[in-house]
């Protein structure tokens, strides 16, 4: 069983007298891009000097990305997708770098590429309407996802404020609203709550995403604490919208009293810790791009039923 992490990855207007939002095609241009871009990396060989280095002499590296066209009956009817799909590599020697140059071809509809000792692949498939990226993690080696973010800022800024400096580049992990709903309902009191939020591209009905996009505010960075030995009967209003927002566009830190079973105790929820994610297993005779057809649909149901898309 695997694990697909979602981010969401915004282009936001962000000069004055810009009404258009990003759009599907920018998104697709976005990830074009960054497919050329490594295809020139690896051509190049320069592989370890663009990589990512993570903790313990490890690496971190987007492969390819290719646009291609899925389709499937989503809520009984049939539709046809434009996608990116590609992949991540994390190696640990400096030696394996070698593997690249000897193929022509990382990822194709024809042939899956085998896992060799401490080189992993991560699938990805990104899906331009709802800007949702979906990284999958089957064997629990997928960095940290704060450090994924960073990953991913680290490849995708450049080539936003390159194609588009009208708009400025926002990724943030999308956490499960459940969670955050369970602690905001059960808690019997409140330390602290901190809260970042930037504001939705596309339309939406929520009074405080719309209020941030009419005031050109791209993030929210919002914290309310009790005196030290005092506790917040409840969330305050002035922090509720904000806060109810975060697990789609942003993050939020909470520390409260649980008084579950009887008994009163600090306890923390922090939203990376708690990650929205898509759970599948390939089959045995399924080949890459029907799996990935069949995450692109859970994709934006998902997206869908969380009121991100319409």
């Amino acid at each position: 069983m695997s694990s697909f992490y979602i981010f969401n990855i915004q282009l936001l207007k962000s000069k004055d007298g810009i009404t258009e939002e990003a759009g599907e095609a920018r998104y697709l241009q976005l990830f074009n891009s960054l497919g050329l871009r490594q295809k020139k990396i690896i051509s190049e060989k320069k592989i370890l000097n663009d990589a990512f280095q993570l903790k313990n002499n490890g690496y971190f590296i987007p492969t390819f990305a290719n646009q291609e066209v899925f389709e499937y009956f989503l809520f009984r009817r049939k539709v046809k997708k434009n996608v990116i799909v590609g992949s991540f590599e994390k190696f640990n020697e400096a030696s394996e770098v070698q593997e690249y140059y000897s193929k022509a071809v990382l990822f194709s509809k024809d042939e899956d590429q085998t896992a060799i000792s401490n080189r992993f692949e991560f699938a990805f498939l990104f899906d331009p309407v709802a800007h949702w990226l979906a990284i999958e993690d089957p064997l629990g080696k997928l960095p940290g996802l704060v450090t994924m973010e960073k990953i991913l800022n680290r490849y995708l800024s450049p080539i936003a404020s390159k194609l588009f400096d009208d708009y400025s580049l926002q990724i943030n992990l999308v956490s499960k609203q459940d969670t955050l709903q369970e602690v905001i309902a059960t808690a019997v009191g409140f330390k602290r709550i901190h809260a970042e939020l930037t504001f939705k591209n596309g339309p939406t009905a929520n009074q405080v995403l719309n209020k941030m996009a009419d005031d050109r505010l791209h993030k929210l960075d919002m914290t309310v604490s009790a005196a030290k030995d005092d506790v917040m009967p409840r969330v305050p209003d002035v922090m509720q919208g904000v806060l109810e927002n975060t697990s789609l566009y942003g993050k939020s830190e909470i520390t409260y009293i649980d008084g579950t079973g009887g008994k009163r105790r600090v306890a923390k929820f922090n939203s990376l810790e708690n990650p929205e994610k898509i759970s599948a297993r390939r089959k045995m005779d399924e080949g890459i791009f029907d799996y990935l057809g069949r995450i692109s649909k859970s994709l934006i149901t998902l997206a869908t039923r969380r009121g991100h898309v319409e």
